[in-house]
Order: structure tokens, then sequence, then C-alpha cells
């Protein structure tokens, strides 16, 4: 597994954006389009698979020189381009996110509102870690600070936990579920009618007379 999780970075950006986009508005629906974020991701597989078909002695040669600082074409095209693509979505699911705020300030709901926080809480998060990574990156180059990719990790991994959290303490913020697009397979409320009159005795209709009974 040498090397599965390099290109992974290149989705967070993308599918943080994808799923913002989505979550906000219930019309909106993945098209064919959309798969051209997977771009960078696929191209950094396909860039890898020389690495990943490697032998294991291989891949043990090339984490040596990877020590060494000797890195192949594939890290040196990808790693910066990692961080300019989550840099960018970033700022794109957080512009995507002002904007909709705006839209929907006058006529949006409660629940909505809890949607809309976590939603920017979330691209702010990404964005924060994102903005590290790359402080951290350039701070490596001059050889001042080389425990920024373990910084990185554990702001990750709090992410996570707190993606978690908020799964337990507001599980309505995963389903979407308003007024206006309840959540499928849930029965609806009944529409307020007017009040139903009162059934009198003499209404009841119990069956036929017995005979003799007059």
């Amino acid at each position: 597994f040498f090397g599965v999780g390099f290109p992974m970075p290149l989705l967070f950006g993308p599918l943080v954006y994808l799923y913002a986009v989505t979550a906000s508005d219930r019309s909106r629906r993945l098209t064919r389009w959309d798969a051209l974020h997977l771009v960078p991701f696929v191209a950094a597989v396909v860039m890898g698979l020389p690495i990943y078909l490697m032998s294991g002695a291989g891949k043990v040669a090339i984490y040596h020189a990877l020590q060494q600082g000797a890195a192949p074409l594939v890290i040196k095209v990808f790693d910066p381009l990692k961080l300019l693509s989550g840099v960018t979505y970033a700022a794109v699911t957080l512009l995507f996110l002002r904007r909709h705020r705006a839209r929907i300030r006058d006529n949006y709901s409660s629940l909505e509102h809890v949607n809309l926080q976590w939603l920017l809480r979330l691209a702010m998060a990404g964005a924060v870690i994102w903005v590290l990574a790359v402080v951290f990156q350039v701070t490596q180059l001059f050889e001042e600070f080389q425990r920024g990719d373990d910084v990185i990790t554990l702001a990750v991994a709090l992410l996570v936990y707190g993606i978690g959290y908020m799964a337990l303490r507001q599980p309505e913020i995963f389903r979407f579920d308003t007024a206006e697009f309840p959540v499928a397979g849930k029965e609806p409320a009944p529409p307020p009618g007017p009040p139903s009159e009162p059934v009198t005795a003499q209404e009841v209709v119990v069956g036929p007379e017995p005979a003799g009974s007059r």
C-alpha cells in the first residue's frame, strides 16, 4: 500500500465543494461535468502507477530515497498541485456559501440556518488546514520547521472527530430536513383543517334492528 494515500488530498477540496453545493440546494444534482473535479486525482494515480506496480524491494528503495531528499517526478509535480487545489477549492467553497447566505437571508428557516452554519464551519476548518499546509511547506523549504506533516495530520484528525461529534449532536444537519424539502420516507403532517363535528348517538349506525324490537 506504499503511496496509496498520496493522491487523496486532491479529493478533499472537490468533495467538500460538491457537498456544500448539493447540500445548500436540494434541487442540485451531480452531473457528468462534476466528474471533471476528479481529473487531478486520476492523473496523480495514473502517474503513480509505475511506483504502485513495483516490487516491495523497489518501494523500500524509493522510501529510503525520499528520506535522503530524492523525490520521484510524480511527487515533485503533484505536491505543489495539492496545495494549490486545496486553497483554491477552499476559497471557492467559502465564496459560494457567502453568496448563498445572501440569497436566502430573508426567507430561510431556523433549521436551514443551522445547516448553513454547519457548512460554513466545515469550509472554514478546511481552509485553515490548507493554509497551515502552505505555511509549513514554505517553512520546511528553509528547514526551520520539520514537523509540519504531524501538525496537519493532527488537524485533519480533529476535523474528522468534529464531524462525528456534530453527527451525534445535531443529526439533522446531515439529513437537511426542512419544511420545504422533507426527508424522503417521512410521512408529512396532515394539513390543518376545520375541526370535525362530534358524532351524536342518533348518527351511529349499529346494524339492522332485531325483529320484534318495536
